[in-house]
């Protein structure tokens, strides 16, 4: 039986306080994946928000929300360097399982939520400068004056692209080629509120069965 969907009205949202540090903050995590809180100080500025034994599946941060953690390790990184961003957000839950909408349909797939998702604010109005190539569609270049530059990075490969009021649009709805979502892109420009989902996995152009139009490069424009 595949894994069971943690609903989004499950979770609780916590916001820690800014410019405290990680030290500052009253809590551990345990070694287990997802990151689970193993102990809650009584004085910490959570103390009551959180408690021992629940779970932390995500981190909003200013421009990007990094979903479906592993590691305990990484979580406190990004704690740590974003001490002082204006927006440190976690997302809490009482059971270990948790899949981002955005990845809904591939639920059944135990190893679904076994990747860590940056679900990256898209500007509007405005050139991207990101490049796409392949097939699943994977980040092949930067612009350096783009704004995404030092957010997205080189070879994480494109699983979804969320537009609001729209369905997503991702591996699982068919025809999801660079070429397709560089045209939703540029149809949805003027929306504010647009994210494209990426993860840290390069996957390379086809050997077998190829297609020559999902294998060419496109520029997100």
């Amino acid at each position: 039986m595949g894994a069971q969907l943690v609903e989004v009205t499950a979770m609780s949202i916590v916001t820690l306080p800014q410019g405290a540090a990680d030290d500052q903050l009253g809590i551990s995590f345990g070694g287990g994946s997802p990151p689970q809180f193993a102990y809650v100080d009584p004085k910490s500025p959570l103390s009551g928000q959180v408690s021992v034994g629940q779970y932390c599946h995500g981190i909003s941060l200013p421009g990007v929300d990094i979903v479906q953690l592993q590691d305990p390790s990484h979580l406190m990184n990004l704690i740590r360097s974003n001490q002082h961003s204006e927006r440190r957000e976690l997302m809490i839950s009482n059971s270990p399982t948790y899949i981002d909408p955005s990845v809904l349909p591939s639920y059944q797939d135990p190893n679904a939520s076994r990747s860590v998702l940056y679900k990256h604010t898209l500007p509007t109005m405005e050139p991207l400068g990101v490049f796409l190539t392949g097939f699943p569609p994977y980040i092949s270049r930067i612009d350096p004056n783009s704004k995404l530059h030092g957010a997205l990075q080189v070879n994480q490969t494109v699983q979804a692209l969320v537009i609001p009021g729209q369905e997503v649009f991702h591996l699982q709805s068919g025809g999801f080629t660079n070429g397709n979502v560089i045209r939703r892109l540029d149809e949805t420009s003027h929306i504010p509120g647009r994210q494209l989902v990426v993860k840290d996995v390069f996957i390379g152009k086809r050997t077998a069965g190829s297609n020559a139009a999902t294998d060419d490069c496109c520029v997100i424009s």
